[in-house]
C-alpha cells in the first residue's frame, strides 16, 4: 500500500513537471533544422534519381559498349543471352 502511494506521488510529480515546462524556441530550433535538412536531402536525392535516365548520349554509348562486349565474348565461345 505504501509502495503504491509512493509510486502515485512520483508519477504526480513527473506529470506536474512535464505539464509546467514549456519548450522554448531555442530548444525547438535544432529539431526543426534537422527535419528540414533531412526533407531537403531526401527530395534532392529523389529528384536526381528520377532525372538519372535523361542522359541519352551516355545511355546509347553504354549500350554500344555492352553489345561490343557481348560480341567479343561470343567470338571467344562464351554463351551470352
Amino acid at each position: 500500500m505504501l509502495r503504491n502511494a509512493q509510486q502515485n506521488a512520483r508519477n504526480l510529480r513527473v506529470n506536474e513537471r512535464l505539464e509546467s515546462s514549456e519548450v522554448s524556441k531555442e530548444e525547438k530550433l535544432p529539431w526543426w533544422a534537422l527535419i528540414s535538412f533531412g526533407s531537403y536531402s531526401l527530395g534532392n536525392i529523389g529528384y536526381h534519381l528520377y532525372r538519372f535516365r535523361d542522359c541519352n548520349d551516355a545511355y546509347h554509348e553504354l549500350m554500344e559498349e555492352i553489345q561490343s562486349a557481348k560480341n567479343d565474348l561470343r567470338a571467344k565461345g562464351v554463351l551470352v543471352d
